[in-house]
């Protein structure tokens, strides 16, 4: 298979796989909400977060065996291949267990701390469950970085794909059944060990001439491997100080109840993350490709058409968010569970949507930061903003409940994402923090205007039903797009589109050779 069609597979399976477990998701909530009830949802809300902090201990080392890996493929240098894969194996055979330990000593915490033994049992379980199943995952991840090197994005959705879909299956039934959080746990660390199992067997079907050999480690590779990922260890971090500390904070300070009206409006605005990322956030390359070139005009103009998409993108979904979220959420999660104690989901999402949209305006920074390799200075910065959203959140939680999280988080990204981030992204490329401001608050300005307006004339209109959903929603993206293309976008973003769209078609419909 030539790169191109592993390219279109691979991309078009990924969108598969995102939007098969978007749609799994909004069916699974509401059901796992109504099945579990708001204590015991909220507990596992809470169990799969703090199983999920163990990620960390990859260390940024995934993305180096990729890149090792992809460099020595390119040389055709299979020496070069399995030296980088067994150090990396046996590196991760060491977290591993290590994080197998770490999941005995939680379950062993969590007997001695929570006071009810039917609930400590439980929560000791899903942890020994859950963390098993993250340990297996570690040397996974090196057969992983194999189908990454090879560009096996489609054998990697595959897999994925197959785990996910077995184990919520697993779940639906298990829990029709009257099984509970246990029953969950086993369902997930089931579907995990396909997956696992069924990547092992595409790395070795892509890459044939894969051995795992004992004392085949190398310390060169070693060094070079951990050289490489400890700026990405400061990025996870900081992924999860920003968006990821919500459940425990909010069990701290008012019990797991509080965890499960939080948490629906909390995942939109995390779909709203990963589609924004998803469309704008693999540019690095091409800013890579001019600053080899020393050509930092292009990488100056490039950037600013990038941004001024990125920018419309996010106010378009952002704002969104904040008209649709009451009535949605009113119909998929219901009124019962998505509220407690006068507070609710749709106005932790309208919160969380003003944070996520500044952030996510600005997602074409990250990758130029990564693809002229400063990325070192986005990461510290991230931390910061990490580290503040997690202060505020311990501070506003109590006096505030489920708002003061919400609000921590969008504050933080307030102050940084309009105050520094911006600064520091115009400093590293020299371009004027003036003339990215204009820019930046005209394009924001003509869509907030535009949203605004077509809102406004609907709000009449809006129910909590889907047909009202779907057909506002409909004819907001048959008017906004044209709208927004010729009136907010300019000509250079008209020509770079325009130039996606076509490389797309022509990946879709290769020209046959004559």
């Amino acid at each position: 298979m030539n790169i191109s069609r592993r390219l279109v597979s691979g991309s078009a399976l990924r969108v598969v796989q995102f939007v098969t477990q978007i749609a799994v998701m909004f069916v699974m909530m509401p059901f796992l909400m109504r099945m579990l009830g708001t204590r015991n949802y909220g507990l596992w809300i809470l169990i799969t977060a703090a199983v999920s902090y163990t990620a960390l201990m990859d260390m940024g080392l995934s993305s180096g065996v990729a890149r090792y890996i992809s460099r020595a493929s390119g040389r055709g240098d299979d020496a070069e291949i399995n030296r980088v894969f067994n150090t990396a194996l046996g590196l991760f055979l060491r977290i591993g267990a290590a994080v197998l330990v770490l999941t005995l000593v939680g379950a062993g915490v969590c007997l001695l701390a929570i006071r009810d033994s039917g609930e400590a049992t439980v929560t000791a379980l899903a942890v020994l469950l859950l963390g098993t199943r993250m340990a297996l995952k570690f040397p996974t991840r090196t057969f992983d970085g194999v189908l990454t090197a090879h560009l096996r994005y489609d054998l990697q959705a595959l897999a994925t794909l197959a785990g996910f879909l077995s184990a919520n299956a697993a779940i639906y039934l298990l829990l029709r059944h009257g099984y509970g959080i246990v029953a969950m746990a086993t369902a997930l660390a089931g579907g995990a060990l396909l997956e696992y199992a069924l990547t092992i067997g595409f790395a070795r079907r892509a890459y044939p001439k894969l051995r795992v050999e004992r004392g085949a480690a190398d310390v060169a590779v070693r060094r070079a491997l951990f050289d490489f990922s400890w700026k990405t260890v400061l990025w996870q971090l900081a992924v999860i100080l920003r968006f990821k500390v919500d459940a425990p904070v909010i069990a701290h300070g008012m019990g797991v109840n509080g965890i499960t009206p939080y948490n629906p409006g909390s995942q939109l605005n995390n779909i709203f993350y990963e589609f924004v990322t998803t469309v704008i956030g693999n540019t690095a390359p091409l800013f890579s490709r001019h600053e080899s070139k020393g050509d930092f005009k292009a990488i100056r103009e490039q950037f600013m058409v990038l941004t001024r998409i990125s920018a419309a993108l996010a106010v378009f979904i952002g704002g969104s968010i904040l008209f649709y979220s009451h009535a949605f959420i009113l119909r998929w999660i219901g009124p019962e569970l998505s509220q407690l104690g006068g507070q609710n989901s749709w106005d932790v999402a309208a919160i969380l949507a003003i944070g996520y949209t500044l952030i996510l305006v600005q997602t074409p920074s990250s990758s130029l930061l990564y693809g002229i390799s400063k990325h070192h200075l986005g990461a510290f910065n991230s931390l910061g903003e990490g580290v503040l959203n997690l202060v505020l959140s311990l501070a506003l939680v109590r006096p505030f409940g489920i708002y003061g999280v919400a609000w921590a988080t969008t504050i933080s990204a307030v102050l940084n994402q309009v105050f520094i981030y911006p600064v520091i992204v115009c400093r590293a490329i020299e371009l004027p923090c003036r003339d990215f401001f204009r820019e930046l608050a005209l394009v924001v300005a003509k869509c907030a205007s535009l949203l605004g307006i077509y809102f406004y004339a609907m709000k009449g209109f809006l129910r909590p039903d889907y047909f009202s959903l779907v057909a506002i929603g409909v004819t907001q993206v048959l008017l906004f797009a044209p709208v927004c293309y010729f009136l907010v976008l300019r000509d250079a973003e008209k020509l770079r589109l325009n130039q996606l769209a076509a490389e797309a078609l022509e990946r879709i419909l290769p020209r046959r050779s004559a």
